[in-house]
């Protein structure tokens, strides 16, 4: 009988190895994969796709851009026209070729809110105030950003070293 249990432990010790081997096998393959990274700073939330390590951040969020905490920075469209976070306000945007979006027909009438979109950026506006500000990579031509008063500006996706360049160190990485 403990022969044979042996026998049988002996067996199934190659084909537990064999199955260990497999599952870090595709552990590993994973790890190549991309996979959905997000960063904090501050008011900045931005996320980025990682591939083979490298983070390419395609989509930042600003919570009150135009807040006096908030960082300061300066928008490029298309046409290089150069928008500084000061110009970031209804009229100015929309004379900037920024296009309304039309509100959902859900939300209550009353709710004063407003919102801009053009060139992979979108502006939410609520009782004529700036609230929110999205950026995302678009497959053709986008806006492109930079800190106020620099002239280096970048396009979506950013790198680590440009995000924190704009924005400055991370508080969390998840």
């Amino acid at each position: 009988m403990v022969a044979i249990s042996y026998f049988m432990s002996a067996v199934s010790r190659p084909r537990s190895v064999l199955m260990i081997g497999l599952c870090l096998s595709a552990l590993g393959l994973a790890g190549c994969a991309s996979h959905t990274r997000y960063t904090d700073i501050g008011c900045v939330t931005a996320r980025a796709e990682v591939k083979d390590g490298v983070a390419a951040y395609n989509e930042i969020k600003i919570t009150g851009p135009t807040d006096p905490n908030a960082p300061r920075i300066s928008l490029r469209i298309p046409n290089g026209q150069v928008i500084d976070r000061k110009s970031l306000t209804f009229v100015a945007l929309k004379k900037a070729g920024f296009e309304e979006v039309p509100n959902d027909a859900q939300q209550p009438s009353a709710s004063y809110d407003y919102k801009l979109s053009r060139y992979g950026a979108f502006f939410v506006f609520f009782n004529g105030r700036l609230v929110e500000m999205y950026l995302s990579k678009t497959p053709n031509t986008s806006i492109e950003i930079a800190r106020e008063r620099s002239k280096k500006f970048y396009a979506l996706p950013l790198t680590q070293a440009q995000l924190e360049e704009l924005f400055g160190h991370p508080e969390k990485i998840y």
